[in-house]
């Protein structure tokens, strides 16, 4: 198999993956979105909302639309588990057509990312969906 058609098929995984998930989450009785938690976030509404910030962040550098870290300061917690799936499930489709796009070339093509001190830096673009791979499936356990 090709990288490129991986990276599809990661796509495709992570938006059944956190479908799953919020599934999951849409099933919790009332309180436990909210209840503090023992991990690196303190619930799982603001472990999910961070997954959602990141995944926007990259997806705007993949993109190239020009937001960067404006992305986190503007970026509004949302407290409804139902709206939280629908804006990832909305980001998953759009991840799965950026990747549908891509070609074998595009994987090598650097994009920037705004890395705050360390300023604008240019990365590759298969680099940085093996990043956001990597970050959505590690909040997924």
């Amino acid at each position: 198999m090709e990288l490129i058609e991986h990276f599809r098929r990661m796509a495709a995984n992570n938006c059944w993956s956190n479908d799953r998930i919020y599934r999951s989450i849409l099933a919790l009785q009332p309180g436990e979105f909210t209840a503090p938690r023992i991990s690196f976030f303190p619930s799982i509404k603001a472990t999910h909302n961070h997954v959602l910030e990141v995944d926007l962040y990259y997806l705007d550098a993949l993109q190239e639309t020009g937001r960067g870290r404006a992305i986190f300061d503007s970026y509004a917690e949302v407290d409804e588990p139902q709206r939280l799936a629908e804006l990832q499930g909305d980001f998953d489709r759009r991840l799965i057509a950026f990747c549908d796009g891509l070609t074998a070339a595009d994987l090598d093509r650097r994009v920037d990312t705004d890395r705050r001190e360390a300023g604008q830096l240019p990365e590759r673009i298969g680099d940085l969906l093996a990043h956001l791979f990597i970050h959505d499936f590690h909040f997924s356990m």
